[in-house]
């Protein structure tokens, strides 16, 4: 008897002890979104300015009388990364917020594309091969800005570690799969992967 509630207070205090990190966890994070917050508040308003300026010149350059295809198209591309750039910054001001903006339909496939558009020429000058395996076409209800930066983070991710390790042939894969009513979108490279010493320091 003695024994098992022995055994009883060590599974208490264990539980406890998990209880615990956890909500140091949870309060670290809150920090961090508390600390993001407070960034965007003080630097959103200096991003807008420049990017109403980018987006004005881009516009006109559309719509220029006479000037070539390519201008117009590269135009169109900085317009819409400078729209790109605007939500980005609206996405961080929501971490601070717990309020969620309404979501939207979106195809993974077009996110996905949007991504390999943006790292295509960085990834070819680093030799570093990026394949998307669409096997999904399901829609799934969220912010295509949102889910764009997510996907970009992780591919950037998988550069620099691939770019680290120095590995012979570096890829990284991008993968959209049915999960029942889910759409699964898995990112993979053939690096070193993350260190256990390191798991703790992801956000």
């Amino acid at each position: 008897d003695a024994r098992d509630t022995q055994e009883r207070q060590v599974r208490h205090e264990r539980q406890m002890n998990q209880l615990l990190q956890s909500m140091q966890r949870q309060m670290l994070r809150q920090e961090r979104l508390a600390a993001v917050g407070q960034l965007v508040s003080g630097v959103a308003h200096e991003i807008n300015n420049p990017l109403q300026a980018i987006l004005g010149s881009s516009e006109m350059l559309q719509r220029q009388p006479g000037a070539p295809a390519a201008v117009r198209e590269e135009a169109a591309f900085v317009q819409a990364q400078a729209v790109r750039m605007r939500e980005i910054v609206r996405s961080l001001a929501r971490f601070s917020d717990p309020q969620l903006t309404m979501p939207e339909p979106v195809n993974l496939a077009d996110v996905a594309a949007e991504v390999h558009q943006l790292r295509a020429r960085e990834l070819q000058e680093s030799g570093v091969t990026l394949s998307v395996t669409c096997a999904s076409r399901a829609l799934v209800h969220a912010g295509f800005a949102d889910l764009t930066q997510v996907l970009l983070s992780l591919v950037i991710n998988a550069e620099q570690a691939l770019s680290a390790s120095r590995v012979e042939a570096p890829r990284i894969t991008v993968r959209l799969l049915d999960a029942g009513l889910r759409v699964r979108c898995e990112v993979e490279d053939n690096g070193p992967g993350v260190r256990m010493e390191d798991e703790a320091r992801l956000f």
